[in-house]
């Protein structure tokens, strides 16, 4: 017999004391500063229940929770300081034996996974099957589409996973060594290594060149530095299940049947959350080269309302490219900063602003990448009401950049001077971001305020950095709009539209659903059959 549904006002909205020491680190803390190094590790589990749970019970003793953030972990040759997590695919939970009704009751698009929510993502594929309603676990599992652009240089298939062990470290040789130890536990156990995704040293920086990782928000009742805004607080049931959301209700969430045996009522999903995992490159050249020419044809341009683009193709340049992503490359918001970047605001401010005082975009255009993103009390209707709407839709980020971290000033001044550009090996961003709903959170911010090209009042423009290309974006002036497109258009493509339109900068190169499981789920996982 399957347990009511509980009621929202008997569940709380804010983390206790006693909830914390069950959730793994990777919610409350991404790492970066005391973990600069880290890389993921896709595996597929034994067949047999009983060896993937001898490598779940190995790999539990090294995991990183709330009051244990650094643990000592034993490697060839001795120990370091590192932290490892795990999420688990659907497949990778059958695998270590969990109840086949339980895997049932997650949610439709965790058991999906990402390949089968192409379309909802924006990813082309040519399986014309890609999104029919499947039956069982095993449909689920098997003959998933591969996204077309996934299987382009770097793509990652990741169809036959089970698990992702992220890994941190505080220098590269101590991640090689951890990733090692954590390939040869699996190769003992009779799994499969399929890949290791690894970042570059974290610089505060992603690959184009912009300050990342500074608008985060909290979860209520979580251990933090500093006290949020109310504004900036979420209730915990955006992020983990079992507790109550924005919307007042509780997640809906995997247990047990009362009837159950030995786990009747238990509630697999408590204390854990949904991983999101994309692989993004980004094409670092073609963005700059774009933003160079764009500078060097509007430098001067009379914007109106005491706005103009700078004089110096430099400075137009910078300035055309921070009114597409809505902060300069150090940081501030246009908003705050409408003319030039100025001195980065300390970490404590930087991130006060709003865009009500802004609400034709002069400053920070309403497309812009961040004002997307997260459009904080611009949603559309009262401030008040706007909040609650995007508090609705917030995802916790814990992503790290690969591949060669380009300078972008040095970038910039050779591609004015018209210099050569040495080619630098693919680079982008290991996305990685938490919610208790893959839906309301993720995919929303993807399909809904990214990729939509009909954004509170802006039409026919899609998110002109992290969208699929293709379309003008428009930074408002007086009187006139200055339109953003391709300086460089291909003679052969026979669609004007496109032609004209901003190329692709950001391609996913692979990606997958996972469930990051709490202290007391890990333990009932590894328990004998």
């Amino acid at each position: 017999m399957l347990a009511a549904d509980p009621d929202p006002a008997a569940v709380p909205d804010t983390l206790a004391g006693a909830d914390l020491s069950q959730i793994q680190t990777l919610v409350f803390r991404g790492g970066a500063r005391d973990f600069p190094w880290s890389s993921f590790l896709f595996v597929s589990l034994p067949s047999e229940v009983a060896a993937a749970r001898a490598w779940l019970r190995e790999v539990a003793a090294q995991l990183a929770w709330h009051g244990r953030p650094r643990p000592t972990l034993r490697v060839e040759g001795g120990e370091l300081v590192g932290r490892v997590q795990l999420a688990l695919t659907t497949r990778g939970l059958r695998r270590l034996g969990l109840d086949r009704a339980v895997i049932g009751r997650f949610p439709f698009e965790a058991k999906a996974g990402m390949e089968r929510r192409a379309r909802v993502l924006g990813d082309p594929v040519d399986d014309p099957h890609a999104g029919d309603p499947l039956e069982t676990l095993e449909q689920f599992e098997a003959n998933k589409p591969l996204p077309t652009d996934w299987a382009g240089t770097g793509g990652v298939d990741l169809r036959s996973c089970d698990a992702v062990l992220p890994l941190f470290a505080t220098s590269a040789p101590d991640r090689h060594a951890l990733d090692l130890a954590q390939r040869d536990r699996l190769r003992r156990a009779g799994g499969t290594t399929l890949t290791s995704e690894y970042s570059a040293e974290w610089k505060e920086r992603e690959p184009f060149g912009f300050a990342d990782g500074l608008s985060q928000p909290a979860v209520r009742g979580q251990p933090t530095r500093a006290t949020p805004s109310p504004e900036n607080e979420l209730a915990a049931g955006e992020i983990l299940l079992g507790y109550r959301n924005e919307y007042h209700q509780v997640p809906k969430s995997p247990r047990f049947d009362l009837d159950h045996p030995t786990h009747g009522g238990f509630d697999v999903g408590k204390d854990g959350t949904f991983l999101v995992f994309r692989k993004l490159e980004q094409d670092v050249l073609a963005f700059w080269r774009t933003f160079a020419a764009l500078g060097q044809r509007f430098a001067g341009q009379a914007v109106g309302d005491g706005y103009t683009v700078p004089a110096d193709p430099f400075a137009a340049t910078h300035w055309l490219a921070a009114r597409a992503m809505g902060r300069w490359t150090n940081g501030n918001s246009t908003l705050t900063h409408p003319h030039a970047a100025g001195d980065r605001l300390p970490p404590t401010t930087i991130n006060d602003f709003v865009y009500g005082a802004d609400p034709h975009g002069l400053a920070c255009p309403i497309g812009s990448h961040v004002r997307r993103a997260n459009p904080r009390d611009q949603r559309g209707g009262p401030t008040d009401e706007s909040w609650k709407v995007v508090k609705r839709h917030r995802i916790l980020r814990r992503g790290r950049a690969y591949g060669h971290l380009h300078d972008a000033d040095t970038l910039i001044r050779l591609l004015l001077a018209g210099e050569p550009v040495e080619e630098r090996p693919a680079s982008g961003l290991l996305f990685v971001c938490l919610q208790s709903n893959i839906t309301r959170g993720f995919e929303f911010v993807q399909q809904i305020w990214n990729n939509n090209p009909g954004f509170h009042g802006v039409y026919q423009e899609a998110d002109a950095i992290a969208g699929p290309g293709g379309c003008r974006y428009s930074i408002p002036a007086r009187t006139v709009r200055l339109r953003l497109d391709n300086p460089f258009p291909d003679p052969a493509e026979p669609d004007e539209d496109r032609r004209l339109g901003l190329p692709r900068f950001v391609v996913p190169r692979g990606g997958g659903y996972f469930f990051v499981p709490s202290r007391a789920t890990v333990e009932l996982l590894t328990a004998a059959a």
